[in-house]
Formats: C-alpha cells, structure tokens, sequence
C-alpha cells in the first residue's frame, strides 16, 4: 500500500507547492509549525512542499508535458530527492 500512496500525496503536494516563491513569503513549515515537534509525519511533508516549490525544471516538465529526459532530470535534482526523502519519513510516520 505505501508504493501507491506516495505517488498520491506527490500528486497532493506538488500542485500546491508549485506557486512562485516570493522573497518576502514565508516558507509554509514556519507558518504550520512555529513549535515543530518532530513527531508528526504532516512536518516533513510540508518541508517536501517547501523543497519543491519554485523549482523550474520541475514546474518546466509539468507545465509541458515531460519527456523521458526531462523526468530523469528531475528526478536527479538534488532538491526533489531529498523531497521524496521527507516524504517516505513523513509517512512511515503516520503508519
């Protein structure tokens, strides 16, 4: 079941996260989490959100509709991996 659901909250995350970043705009885990606790899985999927938000390569294939090569760029972004990283910590978590 996790296989399936982490494309899902990817798919949850990524529209809301793709909005240009403001240089006066707050990142979304300091207004969600002024107090983290780190034992909440919902913490790391919003620092996910934060990591991928601006990102042009990824906002760049989603808008276009990506080739092979553009998704094995993206995947080989350092800040997406580290993305999918806190998703899987954020959702064995909340297992």
């Amino acid at each position: 079941m996790k296989k399936f659901t982490t494309p899902i909250y990817l798919a949850i995350l990524l529209p809301l996260s793709l909005s240009p970043v403001r240089a006066q705009e707050q990142l979304l885990y300091g207004q969600f989490f002024p107090k983290p606790t780190g034992e909440n899985g919902f913490e790391e999927l919003i620092m996910a959100g934060d990591l991928v938000r601006g990102n042009k390569a990824l906002s760049a294939a989603l808008e276009a509709g990506a080739t092979l090569s553009q998704k094995r760029l993206i995947i080989s972004d350092k800040d997406c991996i580290r993305a999918l990283a806190l998703v899987r910590q954020g959702m064995a978590k909340t297992d």
